[in-house]
């Protein structure tokens, strides 16, 4: 008996150790470079075969490395040169991967992977042989599809409460992941087919380098042409302008980036060759919500970032005394107050899921904010601003009827809150109390209708056949 436990011990620690990388990274595996724009730039890797068969054709997977394929035997230990020959920046893990030889034939397994909307896939790498199949099984309260990350492409829809099974019938590798309506919700897995026989591939044999380059442009220089700098703008509106980037240097300028509060720009993220200029169009919409934020001058600065010198412009925002009052009346909402509001809970928590939703559309480069909310999400909106955060008195203050009403009015706020959410629930109760007393009221008049018809074709029966006996009496 202990020496089947031994005998089994040894099984189970040759399976575990079969799964340990075989290429062992020996040098230091996380590695960063700078890389200028335009020229190659080299680093050394150490790594070490652990495994008793020899590997086939190591080489890293990534288009932007090049290197020179080889192949090492069992414990043999190799230093390498590998070239970064294209410019990208890059902040991730890249893998060394090398082919065995095997001749496992067909295993013919079924693999179960288990879809939930929390946790995605249970299962999320995958090794498998050609004439294996797996199995998803879609727990979402959904219709999913799942998508190939290298290609794009959908490979299978699966609707609410179902499976989806299929066969690989060849050697293929690619990542994949899960979406519902085209929005992804799990991670990116990876699943990897492998031939019965020949030279085959298993991801956990990789040995693994974190890599990160920074992709460095040739400083250059670039002036900026402003029309105006000091604006009057009145609480609900906005102003829109324009401003010049010229490239005055002999070098391309790179992914200028522009930034500032209140300001959206109708591009951003671009570039200039030598000598190049552009106009730029940019909206000022400032973000007011307080009567008490009136009647005040700002001052907002103006970044332009690349690969030159950083140019800053101060710009003065005077906005005239308004008296806003309160978001939310007892009949009227005042839009102006409530979007500005909402912008501002938005930067202050983008990761608020009202703040991600399809209510919300954020622009691409130009961080302008649109808002078309919902009954709904504007609950939503009051009681996270209420609940979860209310060390910010200075914004719930201004969900109140009164801007002369004290901090401690939060209190009152939630209140209301939750005598909003009764009435919305006692409403509903009555929607429901009410249909079940029409579908009451309804079968009854239906008996009642069954009755009076069914009187009036007995008595007219009856009463037909007297008015026959009649006359035939004479």
């Amino acid at each position: 008996m202990q020496t089947k436990k031994i005998i089994m011990s040894l099984i189970i620690g040759i399976f575990l150790i079969s799964f340990i990388s075989a290429l062992e990274i020996t040098s230091n595996p996380i590695i960063e470079v700078d890389k200028v724009s335009g020229q190659n730039i080299d680093f050394q890797v150490s790594v070490k075969n652990t495994e008793p068969f020899k590997l086939f054709n190591i080489t890293f997977e990534d288009d932007f490395i090049s290197m020179n394929k080889f192949d090492l035997e069992p414990n043999e230990n190799k230093t390498f040169t590998v070239t970064i020959d294209k410019d990208k920046t890059f902040d991730g893990q890249i893998r060394l991967r090398g082919d065995y030889y095997t001749d496992v034939g067909y295993s013919n397994e079924t693999k179960t992977v288990i879809v939930d909307y929390d946790n995605g896939f249970d299962v999320c790498n995958l090794e498998l042989i050609v004439g294996d199949k797996v199995v998803w099984v879609n727990d979402v309260l959904d219709d999913i599809k799942l998508k190939n990350y290298e290609t794009g492409n959908y490979f299978a829809t699966i609707p609410e409460n179902t499976n989806y099974t299929k066969v690989f019938n060849y050697p293929e590798e690619f990542h994949y992941y899960g979406t519902i309506i085209g929005i992804p919700f799990t991670e990116v897995c990876y699943l990897n087919v492998k031939d019965k026989e020949g030279y085959v591939h298993n991801s956990e044999y990789d040995g693994v380098i974190d890599l990160k380059i920074n992709l460095i442009y040739p400083l250059t220089t670039i002036t900026k042409t402003i029309l105006t700098d000091e604006y009057n703008i009145d609480y609900g509106s906005s102003k829109e302008d324009i401003l010049k980037i010229e490239n005055t240097g002999n070098k391309i300028a790179k992914t200028i980036h522009l930034h500032s509060d209140w300001f959206s720009f109708d591009i951003n993220d671009f570039d200039l060759e030598p000598g190049e200029s552009k106009n730029i169009g940019y909206k000022i919409t400032p973000i007011i919500y307080n009567t008490n934020d009136t009647d005040k001058t700002y001052t907002k600065t103006l970044k332009i970032e690349g690969n030159f010198e950083t140019l800053e412009h101060d710009f003065k925002i005077t906005i005239p005394y308004k008296d806003i009052g309160s978001l939310i009346g007892n009949t009227t909402i005042d839009e102006d107050g409530l979007r500005n509001l909402i912008r501002y809970l938005c930067e202050v928590n983008p990761d608020w899921e009202e703040c991600k939703r399809n209510e919300f559309i954020q622009g691409g480069s130009n961080d302008d904010l649109y808002v078309n909310l919902s009954s709904s999400t504007l609950y939503e909106f009051m009681t996270k601003s209420v609940k979860s955060d209310r060390e910010q008195n200075e914004i719930l203050y201004h969900l109140g009827e009164n801007t002369n009403q004290s901090v401690n009015s939060t209190k009152a706020h939630e209140n209301k809150l939750n005598n909003l959410e009764d009435n919305y629930s006692r409403l509903l109760n009555m929607f429901k109390d009410l249909k079940v007393a029409l579908i009451f009221i309804g079968l009854i008049g239906i008996f009642l209708f069954s009755c009076i018809v069914g009187i009036i074709i007995l008595f007219k029966k009856r009463l037909g056949g007297k008015i026959t006996e009649y006359l035939k009496n004479g």
